[in-house]
C-alpha cells in the first residue's frame, strides 16, 4: 500500500504511525508518496515506519522551496528505493539516516537500498554522505549537484557508474572509493560528474597499489572532472603506512 498526503502537523511526523507501523485493508504500507499537506511545514523530522521500502518520486521535495524547517528524516533500514526529486531543494535537511538517532549530521543508508533516482538529493542539505554498505549501482545524473553543505562522500562499494553533474556545483571535500572484491566490475565517471567542485582535493581509495589507482583513472571522463583528477590519491592500507613514498591512508 502507497501513502500520500499525510495530513498530521507537528513538530515530528511519522508516517505512517512509526510505532504501530498501520496497514490498510491488511497491506503494509511499503511506500510513501510526497507529504504536500502545508501543515507538514511544521515538522522537524519526519520518520518512517519499519515497513516502508519504497520512497516515491517527489516524497519531500514539492516543500523544499516552500519554507519548510525539516533537518532530519530518519527512514526504514529496509529501504529499498529512493526515487526522483525525493529530496530536491531541501535544504535544511542535513542528514537522512537508518543509523543511530544521535548522528545529526551524518547519512547513512541501509544496505538494502539499491536505487536511487535522478535529482534525488538535488541541492540538499546533506553533509556527511555514506553509501559504502549500499547496493547502489548507479549515482544518477544530479543525484547531488549544488548541496552547498557537501564534506564526504563515500561510494557503494560496487558501484559502477557516477553519471553526468552527480555531484556538479557541490562544496565536497573528500571522495572515499571503496575497492571491490571483484576486480571484474567497470566503473565509469561521466563527463561533468564533478564538475565545479573547486573544494574536492581528497580521494581515499580503496585499492593498495599505484597500478589500481591507474586502472580506476582510467575510466574517469577528462571533461569537467579535473578536481577529481587533480585531487590527492590515498592508497589504503591495512596498518600504519611507513613508506614515504606516495600517499596512504588506514584505520
Amino acid at each position: 500500500y502507497s501513502a500520500t498526503d499525510y495530513t498530521g502537523i507537528g513538530e515530528t511526523i511519522a508516517f505512517p504511525d512509526v510505532h504501530k507501523n498501520d496497514t490498510f485493508g491488511n497491506l503494509p504500507v511499503d511506500e510513501v508518496g510526497p507529504l504536500q499537506n502545508p501543515g507538514f511545514l511544521k515538522a522537524k523530522y519526519v520518520w518512517l515506519s519499519d515497513n516502508v521500502t519504497t520512497i516515491n518520486n517527489n516524497f519531500l521535495g514539492p516543500q523544499g522551496s516552500d519554507n519548510s524547517i525539516v533537518n532530519q528524516v530518519f527512514i526504514s533500514k529496509k529501504t529499498k528505493t529512493i526515487g526522483e526529486n525525493a529530496f530536491k531543494n531541501t535544504t535544511l535537511v542535513n542528514a537522512i539516516s537508518s543509523g543511530p538517532y544521535y548522528e545529526t549530521s551524518v547519512s547513512s543508508f541501509p544496505s538494502t537500498l539499491s536505487t536511487i533516482g535522478m535529482n534525488s538529493f538535488q541541492n540538499s542539505g546533506l553533509m556527511q554522505v555514506f553509501m559504502n554498505k549500499t547496493g547502489v549501482e548507479t549515482i544518477p545524473n544530479y543525484a547531488f549537484e549544488g548541496c552547498k553543505r557537501l564534506m564526504i562522500v563515500s561510494l557503494p562499494t560496487f558501484f559502477q557508474e557516477i553519471q553526468a553533474y552527480a555531484f556538479a556545483n557541490s562544496t565536497i571535500k573528500s571522495l572515499v572509493i571503496p575497492f571491490p572484491s571483484e576486480s571484474t566490475i567497470i566503473r565509469n565517471f561521466a563527463d561533468n560528474a564533478f564538475y565545479n567542485c573547486a573544494n574536492l582535493t581528497d580521494v581515499f581509495f580503496g585499492g593498495t597499489t599505484a597500478a589500481q589507482v591507474s586502472f580506476e583513472k582510467g575510466f574517469i571522463s577528462t571533461e569537467g572532472n579535473g578536481s577529481l583528477i587533480n585531487a590527492t590519491w590515498h592508497l589504503y592500507s591495512e596498518n600504519k603506512p611507513t613508506s614515504t613514498s606516495g600517499s596512504y591512508w588506514h584505520y
